[in-house]
């Protein structure tokens, strides 16, 4: 059941909401629309229903733990990676090639690496029973790029530059796991883009490409494809679209964009660009597809090695045109990931998670909805006259809203029996566990009681 001293944060309100670090709030939230979910049993409140644990061969098999504790619903699921890598996969799931849909999940970490969720396009010689594919590992099938990780200079590698003079590019230290990356620098607007010599491809055959980044106040970076033809004719220079970069990678991430060589097409490159600012590229790889087995369509998401809070991850994933079925898959490499609320939702959400609340569980708190007014709970002003507050109506739920009108504002609520303190400075909303919510304008991160 849900954990009343657990609160929860989503993003689903424009009023100005602050949030008490040991699960008082000023208000309630918001109930959250029921979205069209395609993934199955999605807070795995039915065990483990539809749902696969593949692990690598070794002598440490990974485990797999269901708690009673999840961040949606009564319950969670932990795969702690064993000697290798660790995949959690659902059952297959119809969808429409061509179309978009956003893959998402709320994610905890514990010494992790390798954690990424993505899809599994499915094979036409593929069955519907359990999934054990010969690679799980992305890129460890054939590469075709040569000196991948630069460790050879700049040999099959250079740099287009929209400004000659302006941008530079060169091997460096500072790689992965103490190799080489090549950075490149662009103080100005137009590219300084890195591509790779040209790989022999074949029309219609699905292939991935596979570098990893990190980004120092970027421009317009992102990730892509270059094909041509037979007399060198350029065909795309982004086949499939783009894979954007972030602008502030601190640290080294992983992107992929998987593609269909276009017709009439003979030989690919690696075309990664920079529009701005500094980016550093490491281990590039181009690995050929068998699409009668299917492969697995990777999004650009690496989740981190330390989430100690539920946060949601997710991204927009489109299968190919030709592909009538997908998994899920929620993939470790070491350590522990915790999973629940795993969503497939057709077309780009860019709304919050949109799991239905709960029925609610025993709460200690007296009116935790605010449907008594405001009984049991009081408001302390630091400043008299420059903050008010008032039980207010959003659709069907009563909410305690509060008015702030300076920088820097400290609340209490007390239902009568306990005193808590929270201090909202701008642009961050924290809670007692540790998760944090972004602020734009006035929109700032909602808790949930009970």
């Amino acid at each position: 059941m849900p954990n009343p001293a657990q609160p929860r944060i989503t993003r689903c309100c424009r009023l100005a909401p602050y949030v008490l670090p040991a699960g008082v709030l000023l208000f309630a939230a918001t109930a959250l629309r029921a979205a069209r979910n395609l993934a199955p049993n999605p807070s795995f409140e039915s065990s483990t229903a539809h749902w696969q644990l593949w692990s690598e061969p070794g002598p440490q098999p990974a485990t797999l733990t269901r708690h009673g504790e999840g961040r949606h619903g009564t319950a969670c699921v932990s795969v702690r990676a064993g000697t290798g890598r660790a995949v959690l996969s659902s059952d297959p799931i119809p969808v429409n090639g061509g179309a978009d849909y956003t893959l998402s999940a709320y994610v905890r970490t514990e010494g992790a690496s390798g954690a990424h969720l993505s899809l599994w396009i499915q094979g036409k010689g593929e069955t519907a029973g359990a999934w054990a594919p010969a690679d799980v590992a992305a890129g460890q099938q054939q590469n075709l790029f040569a000196n991948a990780g630069f460790e050879d200079g700049e040999a099959g590698w250079r740099v287009w530059h929209g400004a000659p003079g302006v941008s530079s590019g060169a091997v460096v230290d500072g790689g992965r796991n103490g190799g080489k990356a090549f950075l490149v620098t662009n103080p100005g607007t137009e590219g300084a883009n890195l591509h790779s010599d040209p790989v022999p491809c074949t029309a219609g055959k699905v292939y991935s490409l596979f570098v990893y980044a990190k980004t120092l106040k970027a421009r317009k970076a992102g990730v892509s494809v270059w094909a041509r033809d037979a007399a060198g004719k350029t065909l795309s220079y982004a086949v499939g679209g783009s894979v954007e970069v972030p602008s502030d990678l601190p640290d080294y991430r992983l992107f992929c964009t998987t593609v269909t060589a276009p017709e009439g097409a003979v030989e690919l490159k690696a075309h990664l660009v920079c529009n701005g600012g500094k980016v550093w590229w490491d281990d590039c790889r181009l690995v050929p597809r068998d699409e009668s087995q299917g492969y697995e369509l990777r999004g650009y998401l690496e989740l981190p090695a330390e989430q100690p809070a539920w946060a949601r991850f997710k991204h927009i994933v489109q299968p190919p045109a030709d592909c009538k079925a997908a998994r899920i898959l929620l993939i470790s490499g070491s350590g522990e990931v915790h999973w629940d609320a795993v969503q497939l939702e057709p077309g780009r959400d860019t709304s919050p998670y949109t799991h239905m609340r709960p029925t609610a569980g025993p709460n200690l708190l007296p009116n935790s909805g605010f449907e008594a007014g405001d009984n049991g709970w009081e408001l302390w002003h630091q400043h008299p006259g420059r903050s008010t507050g008032a039980i207010t109506v959003l659709g069907p739920v009563s909410m305690f809203g509060v008015g702030l009108r300076s920088a820097e504002n400290v609340f209490v609520a007390s239902s009568h029996s306990r005193e808590q303190v929270f201090t909202q400075r701008p642009r961050c909303a924290v809670n007692s566990n540790t998760e944090r919510s972004g602020r734009r304008g006035n929109e700032v991160g909602i808790v949930t009681v009970g």
